[in-house]
């Protein structure tokens, strides 16, 4: 969904089709505000919802330091790719020299891993170049929306109804400070309340377990 279209979403819920009281930039600014509320919400609930996966590549730099991606929040898992197996990786126990695995005729190196700001760190320094050599499990944070960037496409819709309704209420919050003419924003709030709670209930359901059911009740 495009930023426009959240704008005209909000500007139907204040009565206000055409910029007066609230201009674009307002609304949008509350939009992005609950758009970034929301994904908050769903981590904590879904921790995993928004992960991705992102592989570094051996270059030989003898920092051993490679950014990890623009869009990362946190890193869940790092894990060194192999022919056949992915082994993974352990966080910040500093060895004299490198492991390793033997697999087959070859040796490759197992570092272990910590974090300069943005980047990962691999100790010892991997001296070899090597493509895809490590995959890295991340938790992406979100780009601010604009005019060029729509909403991820993994944002749920009815996270989506949350941020307009919520952004609703905090324009008509505005209103109310600047104005004082007593905004009723009660039946907004009833319907984000059913909303976020139906919300939060689909993303704890990450499996359903089929249970078998007597088509006409218990058989006597």
């Amino acid at each position: 969904m495009t930023l426009a279209e959240l704008v005209t979403r909000v500007r139907e819920k204040v009565d206000e089709a055409t910029a007066a009281f609230w201009t674009d930039t307002v609304i949008t600014n509350q939009i992005n505000e609950s758009y970034r509320y929301y994904w908050a919400f769903i981590l904590k609930v879904y921790e995993g919802y928004f992960n991705k996966t992102v592989n570094i590549s051996f270059d030989g730099n003898a920092a051993g330091t490679y950014t990890i991606s623009t869009d990362v929040f946190r890193t869940r898992l790092v894990q060194r790719l192999l022919s056949n197996e992915k082994v993974p990786l352990t966080y910040k126990e500093i060895y004299d020299t490198a492991t390793a695995k033997t697999l087959s005729n070859s040796i490759s190196s197992l570092p272990t891993y910590d974090f300069l700001g943005a980047k990962i760190r691999f100790t010892p320094a991997p001296d070899f170049t090597e493509t895809d050599a490590v995959e890295i499990e991340i938790s992406k944070l979100l780009t601010d929306l604009s005019a060029s960037q729509d909403t991820d496409s993994e944002y749920p819709a009815l996270a989506l109804d949350c941020v307009v309704l919520r952004a609703t209420i905090k324009c008509k919050a505005i209103e109310e400070m600047i104005s004082g003419t007593g905004v009723d924003t009660a039946p907004f709030v009833a319907d984000l309340m059913t909303t976020e709670q139906m919300l939060k209930e689909l993303l704890e359901q990450r499996t359903v377990q089929r249970v078998d059911v007597e088509p006409f009740g218990i058989e006597e």
